[in-house]
């Protein structure tokens, strides 16, 4: 996936770029295990490094308004991809974490109120999940 900088130096319109397009990677530690205080995710292309022990947790964006999101966990450790507020991913149930297990990657689908996750294992007790269309 280009990221914004280099679609931009390509020409291509603003707006296509910020749907399409990603930013550069970010480098983000996780913390705490539980949705209230895992870390808040910023970027749509992060390396999730630094976890110091299983199960701490990162936070993404409200899925309206946003497009593609890349998690890739550099760490050995499984970490928790958090859902805002009261949204889910996959359906896993309201604001229940996603296992990204380490050394897997993540693509999240923003769909109305909820993210669509390809890639890893997901939910609290590390069941694959079941994407439904």
């Amino acid at each position: 996936m280009a990221t914004k900088t280099e679609a931009m130096l390509a020409s291509t319109p603003a707006k296509l770029v910020r749907m399409l397009a990603s930013d550069d990677p970010g480098m983000v530690a996780p913390a705490g295990t539980t949705q209230a205080n895992a870390t808040p995710l910023l970027a749509n292309f992060v390396l999730l490094y630094g976890a110091t022990a299983e199960h701490q947790g990162v936070r993404v964006r409200p899925a309206t308004g946003q497009y593609l999101h890349a998690i890739f966990n550099c760490d050995p450790h499984t970490t928790f991809v958090y859902p805002d507020g009261t949204e889910a991913i996959n359906a896993l149930g309201l604001s229940a974490p996603f296992a990204l297990v380490g050394g897997q990657g993540l693509l999240l689908v923003p769909a109305q109120r909820q993210w669509i996750a390809i890639g890893g294992v997901g939910g609290a007790g590390a069941a694959v999940p079941v994407l439904e269309v």
